[in-house]
């Protein structure tokens, strides 16, 4: 179960969000279970990791890569979440202007409101 899940309004209708704090490190069983559970859920669409710091963010970014390619439900599940990424100073510092990262693409939650506005 993640640490939070939220609704996030885009443009394009209503998005499941779920929220997933990474204080610290786990052993890699321990990431395997989390990226199965995360990637193929029905709960959600998007995942948003907020890490401690750009190292931890880097591992978590590098389970995820591993799991889409190693975990066989994960392989062949037609469902596959997008996974966003931001560091907790990154969030502290900059709020809605933080870039969350992933998927090949980087948005701002600002961004986000900003294009619901001019609806």
């Amino acid at each position: 179960m993640p640490d939070g899940i939220f609704n996030l309004r885009t443009k394009t209708g209503s998005l499941r969000v779920a929220l997933e704090v990474e204080l610290s490190q786990k052993a890699k069983a321990r990431y395997a279970k989390i990226m199965e559970a995360v990637l193929i859920s029905r709960q959600f669409e998007i995942v948003f990791f907020l890490c401690k710091n750009e190292r931890l963010m880097n591992i978590v970014q590098s389970e995820v890569v591993d799991a889409r390619r190693k975990i066989p439900r994960v392989r062949v599940s037609q469902r596959s979440n997008g996974i966003y990424f931001a560091t907790i100073e990154m969030l502290r510092a900059m709020q809605n202007d933080t870039p969350w990262t992933g998927e090949g693409n980087r948005f701002a939650l600002r961004e986000v409101e900003e294009s619901l506005a001019k609806k």
